[in-house]
């Protein structure tokens, strides 16, 4: 399959750094699918669209229009006037090579004169800070040579999901910035195919799930378990559970892939009537709009007995809670945020009703 993104865009900088073979593994190979990268290419077209088109976009649900709704907030404390949506950039090296080319989600210019450059992350997953983010340096970069009158290039991480919400940073040194990208790619480009290193960087890598260093991985965990070599301990607890992530990520993507190919070829591959089938049944089906369900059966449900089939997403609850305490001003922190949380609403979690019942007993 054709490259649709350079092999050293930069988003991949940051796996370029610490795994230097992860070049060669990955070229030729698509990017991982799957349900959450369809969901993170949905979101990144809803956020730059009019709030009045957001309804008509069938794969929202009213989650997703929270999420959407915090996202153009930081957007508009931004004071930019015109944003130049996923403009394609180009890093060109000292002898005029494209060293990395990309495109940014958003940039513009304020009223000030200063360029803002935006990053979402739809997920739940903290990204590193933007100080620290070689995918955002290397826009900033890009932006520079673009335009070599700017001195200096605001850039924001817009994480909905998570708090702080905004985090920001400017960056100044850009030819101290452009180096260390050249020098990164240059250590890839130079780096044997089994200079591989398993982290953190797996988690979006193409060939998570033929990379030789996660088999490793995989099979050493596996051999210690069932020869009972590793007990968990509070020291080592840490290490195993980095290690399970790895192995599990490359395994998720492997199972969307088989998905992938199975109904690429109509639903079924093998043996007929024993090979692979993916479907959706009736228990696998569920309402992604509560809300309109509702309005649907009301006039056959109480508000009480339609809610007897809702379930709620405990994680995505709380911290949306988290968030909202934060963003309102309820609190400073997160952890204050959390710490309300724990008294306010007991029953959000597993001994909810012992808590509750301790408390009515003491007053």
């Amino acid at each position: 399959m054709p490259e649709t993104h350079h092999i050293n865009s930069p988003s991949r900088l940051y796996r370029r750094y610490h795994c230097p073979g992860s070049v060669h593994l990955e070229k030729d190979r698509p990017d991982p699918g799957g349900e959450y990268a369809e969901k993170g290419h949905l979101l990144h077209k809803a956020v730059w669209l009019p709030k009045e088109e957001w309804p008509g976009l069938s794969d929202l649900t009213s989650s997703d229009i929270q999420t959407l709704e915090i996202a153009t907030g930081c957007l508009e404390k931004l004071n930019v006037s015109e944003w130049h949506v996923e403009t394609p950039l180009k890093l060109v090296g000292k002898f005029f090579e494209i060293a990395t080319e990309g495109t940014p989600d958003g940039w513009g210019v304020n009223a000030d004169g200063i360029i803002e450059l935006v990053d979402f992350k739809f997920g739940w997953i903290e990204v590193s800070e933007p100080a620290e983010n070689l995918q955002l340096a290397a826009y900033a970069c890009m932006l520079k040579q673009a335009h070599p009158e700017v001195e200096m290039i605001r850039a924001h991480i817009i994480q909905p999901n998570l708090a702080p919400v905004l985090r920001s940073y400017t960056f100044r040194r850009f030819e101290r910035l452009e180096q260390r990208i050249f020098d990164i790619i240059a250590q890839a480009d130079k780096a044997e195919p089994d200079d591989l290193q398993p982290g953190d960087w797996c988690r979006y890598c193409r060939a998570s799930t033929c990379c030789p260093a996660i088999q490793k991985l995989s099979t050493s965990l596996q051999e210690r378990t069932e020869m009972g070599l590793v007990e968990v301990t509070p020291e080592n607890a840490y290490a195993l559970e980095q290690k399970r992530k790895i192995v599990q990520k490359a395994l998720d993507t492997l199972k969307d892939e088989i998905k992938q190919v199975v109904q690429e070829n109509g639903g079924e591959v093998g043996e007929p009537g024993a090979g692979l089938k993916f479907k959706t049944t009736k228990g696998s089906r569920y309402i992604s709009d509560v809300q309109a369900a509702y309005h649907t059966v009301q006039s056959l449900y109480t508000v009480e007995e339609f809610l007897r089939f809702c379930s709620m997403d405990f994680t995505r609850f709380h911290q949306d809670c988290v968030n909202r305490l934060v963003e309102n001003g309820k609190v400073k922190t997160k952890k204050q945020a959390e710490s309300a949380l724990d008294h306010a609403l007991p029953i959000m979690y597993g001994k909810g009703r012992e808590m509750l019942q301790e408390w009515k007993q003491k007053e």
